[in-house]
């Protein structure tokens, strides 16, 4: 049996925060920051990207013991790279997809919390005539000092521990790997309203950790059934999912999920 070594988050409205006022600013090379375009090399997308942010909200908590909502604001600097060699964004057949993000946090910046933040994906594609399988993993860890829980890394959701609440649990760390295979149903009778369909699996295991000695010894299984639909509005995915200890979700998913 595996182990929870993170309390459970705080009811989100939503998504853990209720953001009463944003307010984000990119920099270029003529202020505090600047931003390289994506850039096609061939078939490699590289992107290269710093930025500032200074957002404002309130948290709404409610917790099992209920305790009160409070004021937060956040201001940091980010870097990403991305590397893309995919060769379709909705439903991607082949290549890889692999992005790095660095966040500072500082009082300087207008941030309540100082840290610093990594994150880091990487998703890969192969394909045999309509089957497409597909691995991708996934870290977030604190490296300075505690990240606030607005902030906190967490699990849950659609291919993220399929059957748990999305953000459901958090911890300052969490780690993540999905296996995937989705076959694209022939014929055009199989469409829907002329749009391509396909369905497919997941096998999933993650977990969040609190103490960075603690990451990967203990890991929470789970899995997911889906349908899905290539519409103008993008991927959409109907899907059932199921995690260790039997808790279990429906989902309807519009985006790219792996």
């Amino acid at each position: 049996m595996c182990e929870e070594h993170a309390t459970r988050r705080p009811t989100r409205r939503p998504c853990l925060a209720s953001i009463v006022a944003l307010a984000s600013l990119v920099c270029t090379a003529r202020a505090l920051a600047q931003e390289a375009r994506p850039e096609r090399i061939g078939l490699v997308l590289r992107e290269l990207r710093f930025g500032y942010a200074r957002i404002a909200g309130e948290v709404d908590a409610d917790l099992i013991v209920p305790v009160q909502g409070f004021h937060f604001d956040d201001g940091v600097v980010e870097a990403k790279l991305l590397v893309d060699t995919l060769d379709e964004g909705t439903f991607p057949t082949s290549g890889v997809r692999s992005i790095v993000i660095w966040t500072l946090a500082d009082e300087a910046l207008g941030a309540d919390v100082e840290y610093q933040k990594l994150a880091g994906a990487c998703a890969g594609y192969v394909s045999a005539d309509r089957t497409t399988v597909g691995v991708g993993i996934s870290y977030e860890t604190a490296l300075d000092k505690t990240l606030p829980f607005y902030r906190a890394p967490g699990l849950g959701g659609f291919t993220r521990l399929s059957g748990l609440d999305p953000g459901s649990i958090g911890g300052q760390h969490a780690g993540l790997f999905v296996a995937f295979v989705r076959q694209r149903i022939a014929g055009r009778r199989a469409e829907l309203f002329g749009f391509p369909v396909y369905v497919g699996a997941t096998f999933e295991a993650g977990n969040v950790w609190a103490d960075r000695e603690d990451v990967f010894d203990t890991f929470r299984i789970a899995g997911s059934l889906f349908a899905a639909v290539d519409t103008p509005l993008g991927p959409t995915f109907f899907a059932y999912g199921q995690a260790e200890g039997g808790a279990q979700a429906f989902y309807l998913f519009v985006g790219q999920p792996f």
